[in-house]
């Protein structure tokens, strides 16, 4: 089980506030799949700062980013003009219209995991209340995390996530976001940041022990010790996996009550559920 207070003094309490909803809703919830979410979220906005894709480039920045879409002379013709260049190079793809609609620049990159295109924008639509299609610029007022916590499910980040905390993860997440592996470098730096200060809190809890008494007050102990693992186990739901079984013994132990409360020689014998942290 992930201690979100960790994070409280790194982001800010915008993003601090949405975190929980999006983590528990997209099943962000283990230390590896929320440092990778958060790396990735905090390359792409800049440290969380930025909610819109920047498309202001000269010359010679269009032909570093945009090498395939840009020669000399083109690059000349566009520079330092954000609606033509997103409209360029975003025309008759990504469910967008031609140059001329300005699809391009409509739909331009937005929110933390700058969610890009007509079709994502049309499909984002159908999880929110508001027309998004027609009201592009929510996505970066209202919704700069939970989109790109929807962004990161409906592309199946999470599975990625699960495999480890190499450079290979890191590099197969940002192909799926960036469309290739630009700040490479500084995702995985920013990865490591998160994932080493959730990792720590995470092994914060090492033992979880449940005693139940039974009806002769003998005890029957269950100790459950939840034991440091590397990233690439299976071992990584644990701390969800405890939980559900603590919950479920609550359960058990108030049906036992039920039962009991209605025989008076039984009630001082039955059964009570002590959890220790």
């Amino acid at each position: 089980m992930i201690d979100y207070s960790c994070l409280r003094k790194r982001l800010s309490k915008s993003v601090f506030d949405e975190i929980l909803d999006c983590a528990q809703r997209y099943q962000i919830n283990t230390p590896l799949r929320l440092a990778h979410f958060l790396a990735q979220c905090a390359h792409e906005s800049g440290g969380f700062k930025r909610v819109e894709e920047n498309l202001n480039y000269s010359a010679d920045g269009l032909l570093k980013v945009f090498k395939r879409h840009f020669n000399p002379v083109t690059a000349a013709l566009y520079a330092n003009a954000p609606e033509s260049i997103a409209s360029y190079v975003y025309a008759s793809r990504m469910g967008n219209g031609t140059e001329a609609s300005m699809d391009g620049w409509k739909y331009r990159g937005r929110g933390y995991i700058q969610l890009t295109g007509k079709n994502n924008y049309q499909r984002f639509d159908m999880v929110v209340p508001e027309n998004i299609v027609e009201n592009p610029d929510l996505i970066a007022t209202k919704y700069p995390l939970f989109s790109a916590a929807w962004f990161w499910d409906l592309s199946r980040l999470n599975e990625i996530a699960d495999h480890g905390s190499s450079e290979n993860e890191v590099a197969a997440i940002t192909k799926k976001i960036n469309g290739g592996f630009n700040g490479l470098q500084e995702r995985q730096v920013l990865f490591d940041k998160f994932y080493g200060l959730l990792v720590k809190e995470d092994k914060k809890m090492s033992t979880v022990t449940i005693e139940l008494k039974d009806r002769t007050d003998g005890k029957i102990g269950i100790e459950i010790k939840v034991m440091d693992f590397d990233e690439k186990s299976n071992a990584i739901g644990l701390g969800q996996t405890i939980e559900t079984f603590v919950q479920r013994m609550v359960e058990s132990t108030r049906e036992v009550e039920e039962e009991v409360a209605d025989d008076p020689l039984l009630v001082e014998s039955k059964p009570k559920l002590v959890m220790v942290k």
